[in-house]
């Protein structure tokens, strides 16, 4: 369901607001090798037949190619929380267009 760096984070080397929920320290794409840059990123999931999007997720980002990188821990606090959410109250909703694989691949253009 979510990205993830699968070793332990060196939380010293961190901003403080963002100790304890952010990728790791190693500084390598596990898929390309390239360097991995602090950042955030939104996350866009199916939650019970619904598209969620949670923003402002603390990642590690490729310089190289783009993939970014979920701490564990910040991927389990994510599930959990919506899972055990049923009455929380997004920040806000939006509209979301959905388009069938068939319909694009039988368009003419």
């Amino acid at each position: 369901m979510f990205l993830v760096v699968l070793k332990k984070v060196n939380k010293d080397s961190l901003p403080e607001m963002m100790k304890g929920e952010i990728m790791s320290d190693h500084v390598m794409c596990d898929l390309c090798g390239g360097t991995l840059a602090q950042s955030t990123i939104s996350l866009h999931l199916l939650h019970d037949k619904q598209l969620v999007v949670v923003s402002d997720v603390p990642a590690g980002t490729c310089e190289q190619c783009g993939q970014s990188h979920v701490d564990p821990d910040v991927s389990a606090r994510i599930e959990k929380y919506l899972h055990n959410c049923d009455t929380c109250q997004p920040q806000r909703y939006i509209q979301v267009p959905e388009f069938s694989a068939t319909q694009i691949l039988d368009s003419e253009s």
